[in-house]
């Protein structure tokens, strides 16, 4: 009777250790699947316009863990005929935050899904670069401002969108948010 029990016992851990480590690689929310990625973060399977195949994005996070996030109505974004992502060379921001602005890239400048030129820029000069700021958002160019705040938010001033994260790796959070909002996939 001890060996049933400890057999039923180990049954049921097996059984609950691997429908639990199931659903840390593999789950669906809001209706689209998610895979969890060995090197990047998830994957987002998504189907344009009803294809056979899914295309795969990638995101750092899972939307579980941008709930948190505060957002502003996005609409406008998909009738934006330019974009630049910005961010302030003096606040010594490192190649996380550009992680961000790539994310934002793959999807607004993607021809199956936005198709908007995304291009890159600062807040003020550094080298022979594009400036641009807020100040310069319009309907048709809108400005999206990476940058270090005391929280984690996506807002809109304008046209200018501004991603605030207490740490860059909070940027690239907001950056998430910002993208499975696009997607339809967040509210």
């Amino acid at each position: 009777i001890i060996l049933a029990v400890l057999f039923i016992a180990f049954l049921l851990f097996i059984t609950y250790y691997t429908t639990t480590k199931q659903s840390e690689i593999a789950f669906d929310y809001n209706g689209f699947s998610f895979e969890k990625d060995k090197v990047f973060g998830y994957q987002l399977k998504l189907y344009i316009n009803q294809a056979d195949y899914p295309a795969i994005i990638q995101v750092r996070n899972k939307p579980q863990d941008l709930e948190d996030i505060p957002i502003d109505d996005i609409a406008f974004l998909a009738e934006a005929k330019q974009i630049y992502v910005t961010l302030d060379p003096a606040k010594n921001l490192t190649g996380k935050t550009t992680i961000a602005a790539l994310e934002i890239d793959a999807i607004l400048d993607n021809p199956y899904l936005y198709e908007i030129p995304v291009n890159s820029s600062f807040t003020q000069e550094y080298g022979n670069t594009t400036i641009k700021t807020c100040e310069d958002a319009t309907t048709e160019e809108v400005i999206i401002e990476l940058m270090l705040s005391e929280e984690t938010t996506v807002t809109v001033v304008e046209k200018c969108i501004q991603i605030k994260g207490k740490t860059e790796e909070d940027i690239i959070r907001g950056a998430d948010r910002l993208i499975l909002t696009l997607l339809g996939v967040m509210l």
